[in-house]
Order: structure tokens, then C-alpha cells, then sequence
């Protein structure tokens, strides 16, 4: 069974009045205290959440999938070890407002990133398309705690706006405090859903929050142990 999490504080209830939350790096506790995330804890290791595209969605032309270049250097002859890696999986974006004078529904793509924006990735363009399921994942090797951020765009072939981003425009800090308490069957794999923000107000699309769910398979990270297992 999937162990679910929704708390929030009054500040987040602010927030979806229209007050206008300051950006800054926050720990993912957090945030999930302020509800700018939830957080579940994937027992069986599956996409509980994942949609199966029966069709797929016209792409917006030019916009392909990208992720980071991952350079791992060693100072020896042995196997290279990188110091931190992890597996973000994009499964969707849901309730992404449409306002653009040049397109009847919004034009999405969300391009996330561990640590700084030199380790990017993005999904692909959708066309028309407020309730994308991208189901796109890529690896990221980084040192230290890991520091999510993201945002997500309308794009066209030439053009990107930004529409929102996460958590108030700071990055989340999945730090190992955070971890030790949601991943409790610790193996490394855990889904969060993220609201996004646009000038520190949270935006929705008919009353519903606009959130970007993600999955995080953990391979080597801080409490816990490197494993070729894992892998898969």
C-alpha cells in the first residue's frame, strides 16, 4: 500500500488566497509542511499514478526530450564511482492553466534539475495539452544533498514562457532527515507532486492546484549503501 502524506500550515492556505510567498532554498520537510508538495512513499515500487497513453499527444515541433550530459571522471584504473545518483522520472504535469494569445490550450514542457541548472533536463512539448503524462526520466549525478528545482513552460517552436514554478521558486532540499522519514522501507524510491508558483502565488486551473508529479529511484545517495541492484 502506498504510504500518503498531505499535511499543510496556514501558510500554505495563504498561498492559494493569492499572498505572495518569498523564493528561497528550502528543505523538502519543508516544504511539505508549507504543502508546496506531497509525498508518497512507493512500497511496491510501481507507477501507482502512472497513466497508460492509449494515444500519443501531438508534440510541439523542435521540443525533444533532453537530459543532463552525466560525466563521471576517475583518478584511477578502477570502475568509476560516481558520487551521487539518482533517477527522476517526469510522470506528469495536471491542471496547467491555458492564457496565451497564440495558442487555444497551453503548449507544456517541464524542465527540472539537481542541484543547479547545469544539470538540466526537460520533457518533450505537448501541443495542446493542460493534463500531459510524460512518463520521462533521466539520470543525475550530483554531490552533497540533493537540491530539486524546476519549472514548467509554454513553448512553441521559437518561443518558451515561463508558466510556473516549484515550490515558490526555491529549490527543495531532499535532505536525509527527509528521506529517513518518507522513504521508510528505504529503498530509494519515492513519488512527489510538486504545486507550482508564478511571482510567489500558487496558480491553478479551475479551482485545482497545478502540480508536476515526479517519481526518484535514489541509486547512490547519502544513507544509503551502493547497490547494482538497484538498478532497474
Amino acid at each position: 500500500m502506498m504510504f500518503s502524506l498531505f499535511l499543510g500550515a496556514s501558510l500554505a492556505a495563504a498561498s492559494r488566497q493569492g499572498v505572495k510567498l518569498q523564493a528561497k532554498t528550502m528543505t523538502a520537510s519543508e516544504a511539505l509542511e508549507l504543502g508546496f508538495i506531497s509525498v508518497f512513499d512507493n512500497d511496491n515500487a510501481t507507477d501507482s499514478f502512472a497513466e497508460v497513453r492509449q494515444h500519443m499527444p501531438e508534440l510541439v515541433q523542435g521540443r525533444h526530450a533532453k537530459c543532463p550530459e552525466v560525466q563521471i571522471y576517475a583518478t584511477t584504473d578502477g570502475a568509476c564511482d560516481p558520487k551521487n545518483l539518482v533517477v527522476i522520472t517526469c510522470i506528469s504535469a495536471n491542471n496547467i492553466p491555458s492564457y496565451w494569445a497564440w495558442s487555444d490550450t497551453v503548449n507544456p514542457l517541464v524542465k527540472f534539475w539537481v542541484n543547479s541548472e547545469d544539470n538540466k533536463a526537460n520533457t518533450v512539448g505537448y501541443h495542446n495539452n493542460e493534463n500531459p503524462n510524460y512518463h520521462f526520466g533521466c539520470p543525475f549525478i550530483y554531490e552533497g544533498a540533493l537540491n530539486f528545482d524546476g519549472k514548467v513552460m509554454q513553448v512553441d517552436a521559437l518561443i518558451e514562457l515561463t508558466i510556473g514554478e516549484f515550490a515558490a521558486g526555491g529549490s527543495i532540499n531532499i535532505d536525509t532527515a527527509f528521506l529517513s522519514e518518507h522513504d521508510r522501507n528505504g529503498d530509494g524510491v519515492f513519488e512527489l507532486v510538486v504545486n507550482l508558483f508564478k511571482n510567489g502565488a500558487q496558480i491553478s486551473k479551475n479551482s485545482q492546484a497545478s502540480t508536476v508529479h515526479f517519481k526518484f529511484q535514489l541509486i547512490k545517495a547519502e544513507g544509503y549503501r551502493w547497490c547494482a541492484s538497484k538498478l532497474g
